[in-house]
């Protein structure tokens, strides 16, 4: 691990110990990441599969990715749609949500499965959380894999009329992490970071064994945001309500 990556590891550490969970959430032992530089996108995956007016992603992604000690892994991950800032689309418009894709940092050859699923919110406006009970669109699953050594983009396209505004999350389920063999210092396959500084309330995300259940980003220690990528065009709901965001009245192309 180069000089670069084990200072950011040590800062991710000293981190943890500062930030406090926003409320409503419970406290969680943060796990332990390694954060990997210089792990190559192979030829023809730099980028995600796009067919929308309107791409939307937390910030650039950058050439370094987080993982998990030996033992852990990540099964989820959850970012708060910003609909209202894709700016072809403007209100009373909202998104249909085409496909949401996310950057694997594979350490060996190795398949999983990932379920991509829009879900709603809870929690105060200041700071929404997602709520898996509330399913909007979804879910669909996908068989995933990398060849090793590589970060592979995984574009996982949802089913149509997925139509949703301001509150709605993206979540992606990952299966079969665990199986995969360990790469040189013993990290679970990893997840693609940006160079944005972490906001509260805006990403989510799980790890094995120690929390099944989504916990804030930034309050793990993380001091980047992870990459995502959310493919969508326009549309209007109907209704103010959150499960009304999966009901499509009109496509703009």
């Amino acid at each position: 691990m180069s000089a670069r990556s084990t200072a950011l590891a040590a800062a991710w550490v000293l981190a943890s110990c500062a930030i406090a969970p926003p409320t409503g959430l419970a406290a969680q032992e943060p796990p332990m990441f390694i954060t990997e530089d210089g792990v190559l996108e192979p030829a023809g995956s730099s980028q995600p599969t796009t067919v929308g007016l309107c791409v939307l992603e937390p910030a650039p992604r950058i050439a370094i990715s987080s993982s998990l000690i030996a033992g852990q892994y990540f099964t989820g991950f959850a970012w708060r749609i910003p609909a209202s800032s894709c700016a072809v689309c403007p209100a009373p418009q909202s998104l249909v949500i085409n496909a949401v894709s996310v950057g694997v940092s594979w350490y060996s050859a190795c398949t999983a499965q990932a379920e991509v699923l829009i879900v709603g919110s809870t929690g105060p406006p200041g700071c929404l959380v997602p709520d898996p009970t509330n399913v909007l669109c979804g879910p669909a699953s996908y068989s995933i894999s990398g060849p090793g050594a590589a970060t592979v983009i995984h574009s996982l396209p949802l089913p149509t009329g997925c139509c949703v505004g301001d509150g709605a999350f993206a979540l992606v389920r990952f299966t079969g992490f665990n199986l995969c063999t360990p790469g040189p210092i013993g990290q679970s396959p990893g997840m693609r970071l940006t160079g944005a500084q972490c906001v509260t309330c805006d990403q989510y995300f799980s790890w094995m064994p120690d929390s099944p259940g989504l916990t804030e980003w930034c309050t793990a220690g993380n001091p980047a945001k992870w990459w995502m990528s959310v493919d969508a065009d326009c549309c209007v709901a109907t209704g103010n309500d959150t499960r009304s965001w999966g009901t499509l009245k009109t496509l703009y192309r």
